[in-house]
């Protein structure tokens, strides 16, 4: 796979710590993977002919393969973030996106309204009662931690913005064309306030530092302010053209604000005159915050970049740091918070020196598992703690920890990831640096990678012949080999630094393809290889070879040889989108990544489309043992892949009429099909498929059923866990009650 947002990282390396070891079946022995050790296979072991069945595009059911691990919370812009201590806390966001957080931020719960109205502020005093403020007036009021939410009337139509409860009952909220709601029952209902001779004005925010001193700050640089609990307001100027966006209070006496400009302003007398700060921001100032009284920060429309001042507003310095460009909030004078676009929600335990992400949002460049509950995936764009991360889970991907195990400073950001077994393994990086294990990922030890003319590539892929001699491609026409199981590596290719090497493959020592913007191949275990001019217009993401004549190539469509590659044939049925890589788990059952993500279990003569969603593209894919895997993408998405038992899905039908049997769906099918079936009265429910002579194929379900619509799949295999042939055949619902006992045939058809 083609890696090509990378290069512009600053290498800011750090150290880092060691982690416990995972567990693993080390007992397991077939081949998996084909960047594993691949048994060998014979030249009759070959396609007769290339696919021709035409893909069932009908993909329903086939989302109930799929689980969705990350995110687990809208992918969202994050306009703002409240906590009423460091554990508990909220965030909203574009169209009705609210979560939760009872642990300081390390889990999240999606409570988000169905609304497509963008939500831009929230407040609680106790953190029981929220108000939440938004466009086209909306305001959402949770009485319960923000478990539920009501909408309340506003009374206005335009955009509302900051919210601020003074206490349980009283609360304030502004917005554009001279808008100030004020509450005085906890937000239950609101009432609109008039500023005599400044309605007129837009209301971009407001701050009470007391029950009676407050400031509302608006367009041309004006502030209102009252200094009787709202009562009375009095303009302010600051000499700002242009609109001002937050402000922060200190005392009755000092503040700091800014805005649109970029420039910044404090005030020491409360508000009688306003003095522009020495330094000028490059960009626009959304949000303030105050760790105390003399360090604080902005944010603003240049994403990562914020300034920081440590004399309280007088002097900014700008720094580049990880954070959204939203808002920003401390909760004491340690732990603080910061959301933006893209689902950014960030987090910093000291006075905002370190800030970490909360969420995995960042583009995910590979995956890989040595079991169903150990796995790993690179993510060089992570804001870490080195800046890029390698996350590792061990309880099937539910949850993910940063692996401070892995010697980031001797690799940098992490792009490709292999295992050979439960304990051996590589990782690679930018400057084709390369680190090894031994010992399942507790210890790391850098191997020694010579002879490279050109050392700024990185490693795209690993492949391995045996455990002990394998090869690595990177992004400046590079191949590398080892033939003492990688801690010494020695270079093979030095191509034009303008092609890039994404994958390799060998079905022997010495026969070997490697493709990329470029295509080569050799026969002699790499020591020459020959460029295979056939293929100059074309670049391609991934090679396999099943013997010596039969292969695959991976590029702008899929390419099929049985003839060792001496002729190729793009196969139209099986059209490529979104580049993508092979997953094979054995000689049979094989993966292609990206959208469309098609599974063969043939070995490659039928490819079934198992994902028509073109939102969950994504590439690489690791399968660790037969109809299971994980797929990562951009974004931080991080999926489960799992059609290996037949799955009931239960849903809600209030006092159904009858007992029914649906046809299923789709029918005919290829790969799975789903039953509906809906029971008037709860009983033990019993689905059983039948060849046409009356052999039984498989017992689906048994079990008792409440009443209600019900789905049950079947993949297309028998009770053995083989897949059973092309035909018609009878499923038999059986529904055993008090009363009696009823029975319900159907036909479906089985097309392969």
């Amino acid at each position: 796979m083609i890696k090509n947002t990378l290069l512009l990282i600053t290498m800011l390396f750090f150290s880092a710590e060691l982690t416990a070891q995972q567990q693993y079946d080390s007992t397991r022995t077939e081949i998996r993977n084909y960047r594993r050790t691949l048994p060998q296979q014979t030249d009759n072991d070959q396609l007769t002919k290339f696919p021709v069945f035409p893909l069932n595009k009908q993909t329903t059911g086939t989302d109930d393969f799929w689980t969705v691990l990350n995110p687990k919370i809208q992918f969202v812009r994050y306009n703002s973030i409240d906590f009423v201590n460091p554990d508990t806390g909220w965030a909203v966001g574009m169209n009705g996106a609210i979560i939760i957080t009872t642990d300081g931020g390390k889990n999240w719960l999606d409570r988000s309204f169905p609304t497509n109205t963008h939500l831009f502020r929230l407040d609680s005093y106790n953190g029981q009662v929220v108000i939440i403020s938004g466009h086209e007036g909306i305001i959402l009021r949770s009485s319960d931690g923000g478990e539920n939410w009501e909408e309340i009337e506003s009374g206005v139509t335009t955009r509302l913005f900051t919210v601020q409860m003074m206490n349980d009952t009283v609360g304030w909220i502004v917005g554009l064309n001279g808008t100030l709601l004020k509450t005085i029952d906890s937000g239950i209902s609101w009432q609109k306030v008039t500023i005599q001779g400044y309605s007129e004005l837009d209301y971009f925010s407001l701050e009470f530092f007391d029950n009676s001193t407050g400031y509302i700050i608006c367009n041309n640089g004006q502030i209102l302010k009252t200094n009787d609990g709202g009562e009375k307001w009095e303009l302010q100027i600051t000499g700002d053209p242009d609109e001002l966006h937050d402000i922060k209070t200190f005392s009755r006496e000092r503040a700091v604000t800014g805005g649109i400009s970029g420039e910044m302003y404090y005030t020491t007398n409360g508000g009688d005159s306003w003095i522009q700060a020495i330094t000028s921001l490059p960009s626009t100032v959304n949000s303030i915050a105050f760790v105390d009284d003399t360090l604080g920060y902005t944010i603003g429309t240049i994403d990562n970049l914020t300034h920081i001042t440590t004399d309280g507003g007088i002097t900014w310095n700008w720094s580049w740091n990880n954070f959204g460009e939203q808002f920003i909030t401390f909760v004491n004078d340690s732990v603080g918070y910061n959301v933006g676009s893209e689902m950014k929600i960030f987090k910093t335990i000291d006075k905002g020196n370190m800030w970490k992400p909360l969420i995995i949002n960042s583009d995910l460049f590979d995956v890989f598992f040595i079991s169903e509950q150990v796995g790993w995936i690179a993510a060089p764009l992570a804001y870490e703690e080195t800046m890029w991360a390698v996350y590792k889970t061990t309880d099937s991907g539910e949850n993910w920890e940063y692996d401070q195990s892995v010697p980031y400073s001797n690799l940098g950001p992490p792009t490709t990831i292999l295992f050979l077994d439960s304990l051996n393994g590589f990782i690679g990086g930018p400057s084709n640096k390369i680190i090894k294990t031994t010992d399942g990922g507790n210890t790391w030890i850098v191997s020694n990678v010579n002879g490279l003319n050109n050392t700024d590539g990185y490693n795209n892929k690993f492949f391995f012949i045996d455990s002990s001699t394998g090869w690595a491609v990177n992004t400046k026409g590079g191949i590398i080999k080892t033939t003492d199981s990688g801690l010494n590596w020695f270079a093979q290719l030095n191509h034009f630094t303008s092609t890039s090497i994404n994958s390799i493959f060998f079905h022997n020592p010495s026969d070997g393809w490697a493709v990329g913007s470029k295509s080569f191949i050799t026969t002699d275990g790499g020591d020459t290889w020959v460029q295979e001019n056939e293929f100059d217009s074309k670049i391609f993401y991934d090679v396999y070879f099943k013997s010596k004549t039969v292969g695959w190539l991976l590029g702008d469509s899929l390419y099929c040889t049985t003839d060792g590659g001496d002729n190729w044939k793009s196969l139209k049925n099986v059209p490529v989108w979104f580049r993508g890589e092979f997953e094979w788990v054995d000689e049979e059952e094989g993966y292609i990544s990206g959208f469309p993500f098609y599974k063969t279990t043939d070995g490659g003569n039928t490819w079934q489309d198992m994902l028509n969603t073109p939102g969950r593209s994504f590439s690489p894919f690791s399968a660790p043992v037969k109809g299971f895997g994980y797929g990562v993408g951009n974004k931080g998405l991080i999926m489960k892949f799992d059609d290996r038992i037949t799955s009931v899905k239960e849903h809600s039908v209030l006092n159904p009429a009858e007992t029914s049997l649906y046809q299923n769906y789709p029918n005919p099918f290829n790969n799975t099909t789903v039953i509906k079936f809906i029971l008037k009265t709860s009983g033990s429910v019993n689905i059983t498929l039948y060849d046409i002579l009356g052999r039984k194929i498989i017992n689906l379900i048994d079990k008792d059923f409440y009443k209600g619509e019900h789905f049950v799949s079947w993949n297309g295999k028998n009770e053995f866990g083989k897949y059973v042939s092309s035909g018609v055949y009878i499923y038999r619902l059986t529904i055993k009650t008090r009363r009696e006992v009823r029975t319900f045939d159907r036909k479906l058809s089985l097309i392969k």
